[in-house]
């Protein structure tokens, strides 16, 4: 028997979104969303069909026993290269030719620039080994963001701090077995980009 809310669920995460992000594109509650997704309300048709057009798929797709026509199709897409692994550990040695090239809803590309996919867990348990980032291009970052850094010849996933008393850079961990890299004023370092989206590749 089909289940409409699974559905819903399954678009919701082929898109990459959230449930608040989904719940206000549509314009309903997330608790209304959430109700849905696990099948304890009723879904009025009309939201429904908001559903089917945000995500450009036939109505009709929510009522049939299988999967085959619940695709995401968009009319506009991005194609972005993905570049060398930015490692999530003690540093990835930094190509400068793109390794593939990777076509993306723009849903799911959140204006990036091009993506790296991680090696190591120092990231975790936000961002897992052989996650996809997706990077949009910066020279500068707020305190406290999560980006990508060249650092002599290596390049990092990180998350960015910056002491204005100090004028100290560093580069965090968010897994607490990996020490904070302090960035010396003889160190090739710059800043590559902000991680603007992650995308669990393996499933």
């Amino acid at each position: 028997m089909y289940k409409i809310g699974e559905k819903i669920n399954f678009l919701r995460k082929e898109g990459n979104l959230t449930q608040d992000e989904l719940a206000d594109k549509i314009g309903i509650s997330k608790q209304a969303l959430f109700n849905y997704e696990n099948n304890k309300r009723l879904i009025p048709i009309d939201t429904l069909s908001d559903i089917a057009n945000f995500f450009n798929v036939p109505i009709e797709s929510f009522f049939s026993e299988d999967y085959t026509n619940l695709k995401i199709i968009e009319k506009d897409a991005v194609r972005i290269p993905i570049y060398s692994n930015a490692s999530a550990g003690h540093g990835k040695y930094a190509q400068e030719e793109p390794l593939d090239w990777l076509e993306l809803p723009n849903s799911m590309a959140k204006n990036a620039d091009f993506g790296a996919f991680v090696e190591g867990n120092s990231m975790e348990p936000k961002i897992y080994e052989d996650d996809l980032l997706l990077i949009r291009k910066t020279e500068t970052l707020e305190d406290g963001e999560i980006g990508v850094f060249y650092l002599n010849e290596n390049i990092y996933c990180k998350k960015y701090k910056y002491n204005s008393v100090t004028r100290m850079t560093t580069l965090k961990s968010l897994n607490e077995k990996y020490d904070p890299i302090k960035i010396e004023n003889e160190d090739d370092f710059h800043i590559i980009g902000k991680v603007v989206g992650v995308i669990d590749y393996t499933i």
